[in-house]
């Protein structure tokens, strides 16, 4: 009786066609790319920032969860699936404006439903002077929905959540708050400028449930004359660990500004084609996917960069950079928008059109690698959910240093192939001092025994990793148990500002706190 009160009082504040509660709709909500268990009671959609207010006080009224999402696209943490069996979802979708544009100061102020594909196809139309800083998710992935969970890019602009400022915030009263010089009236900095007088707020609604953002500014890429982008063919452990340290130095020197990015063959190979089914069975062995990338013409891993500037400016950096790899004994291939007009992108060179797109402000979209394991191709319109693609995310925060990569891609190849996958290892650099190692595990929901196969899978690199100190950056549903290896006075903190801010735990259960 209460859930049918409160979807009453919901149909009443967003209209009965924006609420759901149909089996077909719950049933697609509660498919994630891995096991989940909880499902949604119903969906509620808003359409403006009253509305949202609207909903969160007749949850908090009611005592009825709501798990707010931008467009539910969080393939391999969680899809839409809500952290708590029967709370409703509150999809921000149709809140899709982009509020403002600022061509001299070089920002957007977005809303959640607004996504990569809308943001990149408005900038394109305003000129092009402007780039997005594009994750290698879906085009139709949310910017806000990315920056809440600390996504990132490859562009000098990827540290998402750091080029975010002037948060819109809905809490679990249905109050409204504005951080930073947003919280004074007329200020003109408010999308300029994030660290107003006092305490700084934007901390506490990424990665966590206590608020429902809806709204924020983001700090966009001036286009700048000139873009290459640099790649490397990598092989042995002795040269990636170079590599990395001299990655490191020039980062630390501005030399590279961008985002390095290094995959090994099997994160590659899923880049140019699907698991080998006519010739092999799974799993597919080091030895046979080192053969497959020498027909594809690529390393056992490859490092990725790009440089940006004047022709001048970009003669001294090419310079620079193939000194200093070229101490460790690696030569850099530089490639421009020119060059790669007149090369069709198969093969290694398909690798070097979408890096060097996202390089340059333009839309990676690497979703179709997760059917790796797939024997049925995955349509235009990808859906990992609705396909029963297996895609299951396992993350490490480490040092930017080669040493600690060698170690923590040898322990994930192990643990990987034991348990009979494919280890599709990524290093991607956020900021200058520490990487994020980013192992993805393909494959087929529909294979009896996988989905546990894969859970297991995850918790064995997990252990492993943080064994050695190399914890999670990021969490979804399947490594939300993680949070608990925090220090227990650090869990207490956060429940205690939980409990400030969301006293009926109406918003986000089970999302970073203690179950």
């Amino acid at each position: 009786m209460v859930l049918e009160g409160a979807l009453a009082a919901w149909s009443a504040a967003v209209g009965h066609e924006h609420v759901d509660a149909t089996p077909a709709v719950l049933d697609a909500a509660s498919r994630a790319t891995y096991a989940t268990r909880a499902r949604p009671s119903a969906v509620v959609r808003p359409g403006t920032v009253a509305e949202v207010q609207a909903c969160v006080r007749v949850a908090a009224g009611s005592g009825v969860p709501l798990w707010p999402l931008s467009t539910g696209k969080n393939w391999g943490y969680g899809s839409r699936v809500p952290g708590a069996d029967g709370a409703v979802i509150l999809d921000l979708s149709r809140l899709h404006r982009i509020v403002q544009y600022d061509p001299e100061m070089g920002f957007v102020t977005v809303e959640p439903g607004v996504t990569q594909a809308q943001l990149h196809a408005f900038l394109a139309d305003q000129g092009g002077t402007h780039w997005l800083d594009a994750t290698g998710s879906t085009p139709d992935a949310s910017l806000i929905g990315n920056i809440m969970e600390r996504g990132f890019g490859v562009t000098p602009y990827g540290d998402h959540v750091g080029r975010a400022t002037g948060y819109e915030v809905v809490l679990a009263d249905g109050s409204l708050v504005h951080t930073g010089f947003g919280a004074w009236p007329g200020a003109r900095t408010a999308a300029l400028d994030r660290w107003g007088p006092g305490p700084s707020l934007e901390g506490l609604f990424s990665q966590t449930g206590l608020g429902v953002v809806t709204k924020l500014s983001v700090a966009l890429m001036p286009k700048p004359e000139g873009a290459n982008s640099g790649f490397l063919d990598i092989h042995g452990e002795e040269t990636l660990a170079g590599a990395i340290d001299a990655m490191r130095r020039l980062q630390l020197e501005g030399t590279v500004r961008s985002a390095p990015w290094f995959g090994n063959v099997y994160r590659l190979l899923g880049v140019v084609m699907r698991f080998p089914w006519s010739t092999t069975a799974p799993p597919l062995r080091p030895e046979q996917a080192h053969a497959l990338g020498r027909q594809a013409g690529i390393p056992p891993w490859t490092g990725t960069f790009a440089i940006y500037g004047t022709d001048r400016q970009l003669a001294a950096a090419r310079d620079r950079v193939r000194d200093v790899l070229g101490s460790v004994g690696v030569q850099p291939a530089f490639v421009d928008t020119e060059a790669l007009q007149s090369a069709p992108p198969t093969g290694r060179r398909s690798v070097e059109h979408a890096m060097h797109r996202g390089y340059t402000g333009g839309l990676i979209n690497a979703v179709r690698r997760a059917y790796w394991r797939k024997r049925t191709a995955p349509g235009t319109d990808a859906d990992l959910d609705a396909d029963s693609v297996g895609f299951i995310f396992v993350n490490a925060s480490v040092p930017f240093r080669g040493a600690d990569v060698v170690e923590a891609a040898r322990i994930a190849e192990e643990v990987v192939i034991d348990a009979g996958f494919e280890p599709s290892l990524s290093c991607h650099s956020i900021r200058e001092r520490a990487l994020v190692m980013l192992m993805t595990v393909s494959y087929d929901r529909d294979v009896p025994g996988e989905d546990e196969r894969a859970q297991a899978t995850h918790d064995a690199l997990a252990e492993r990793w943080m064994s050695r100190g190399w914890y999670a950056f990021r969490l979804g549903l399947h490594s939300m148990p993680l949070f608990e290896r925090a220090e227990p006075s650090d869990r207490r903190a956060v429940e205690a500002i939980t409990h400030a801010l969301d006293p009926a735990g109406v918003l986000s259960s089970g999302r970073y706190r203690a179950p």
